[in-house]
């Protein structure tokens, strides 16, 4: 496995979204010292019984507690002080519990002494703005409620927030550069067709798949002064990345023709046959 650049890995949070302990053990021994920060979120938090923040800590690693108290505001701050306890180098609650709780949770983060960083979500990923209109009748788009709710936290004293990375830059801009801005792992393009109801192109805006051969090209040149250890490398990389893709598909999934309406009259399978064996 090539090595991650220093700098890289203080922004880094590897997801261990596992449902038992062993799976999430074996990620972290396999990543050894190219990761130093991973994040714990709800299934792996409870699965291990919080036994794998433990671990964590043990090999010394930075751990992101992902678990997004929301509720009352007494109940969010009881849940929030045993977060403390725990030492963890970050944690969050949902924004919409409202100023006063982040206000109260973001002193009693102050009050403790803690270094932990108190952090605020603001829009759940899977929500659009139908969504967010069906709910709360608001007439905000997303991006409008996501600084809205930003400003909120850094009024009510959080530490930052997390965000998709196309309002992170607006976020700083306007909030300042030391408020802190998570930013959820980007899926690629055509896994966001996965539900069949979306047609969303893939390639990059200047191709098609009538040009596929000069985007071919194109890679060609940008790689010219690659090295073959790099290239062997990044084919390692790219390669275990889309058989691990692939296993979260079902034989359904992929061996059915048009089963995916993006997938044309062809399936999902001959898609992953394609980019593995040419």
């Amino acid at each position: 496995m090539s090595k991650i650049n220093e700098k890289a890995k203080e922004k880094i949070f590897v997801a261990l979204d596992y449902n038992n302990f062993e799976d999430a053990k074996n990620l972290v021994e396999k990543l050894g010292d190219n990761i130093s920060m991973y994040k714990v979120g709800l299934e792996s938090y409870l699965s291990t019984d919080g036994k794998l923040v433990e671990y964590l800590h043990e090999k010394g690693k930075k751990v992101f507690l992902d678990l997004k108290f929301h509720d009352i505001t007494n109940t969010v701050k009881m849940a929030c002080a045993n977060a403390i306890k725990k030492n963890v180098f970050m944690f969050n609650i949902h924004c919409s519990n409202g100023s006063k709780t982040m206000r109260e949770v973001a002193q009693l983060v102050k009050e403790s002494g803690s270094d932990s960083l108190l952090i605020g979500v603001t829009v759940l990923t899977n929500l659009s703005e139908e969504d967010i209109n069906e709910m709360f009748k608001s007439s905000m788009n997303l991006e409008e409620m996501v600084i809205n709710m930003a400003t909120v936290a850094k009024n009510s004293n959080m530490h930052g927030i997390v965000c998709s990375p196309l309002e992170s830059a607006k976020i700083k801009e306007k909030l300042g550069q030391d408020f802190v801005t998570v930013c959820p792992g980007v899926r690629p393009k055509f896994t966001l067709n996965a539900d069949g109801k979306s047609n969303i192109p893939f390639l990059p805006p200047e191709y098609s798949w009538k040009t596929y051969g000069a985007m071919n090209v194109m890679f060609w040149n940008r790689h010219q002064n690659t090295s073959l250890e790099r290239a062997k490398a990044m084919l390692a990389e790219s390669h275990e990345k889309v058989l691990a893709l692939a296993d979260k598909y079902s034989n359904e999934e992929l061996f059915t023709k048009k089963y995916f309406s993006w997938t044309g009259t062809t399936d999902l399978g001959s898609y992953f046959v394609s980019t593995t064996s040419s």
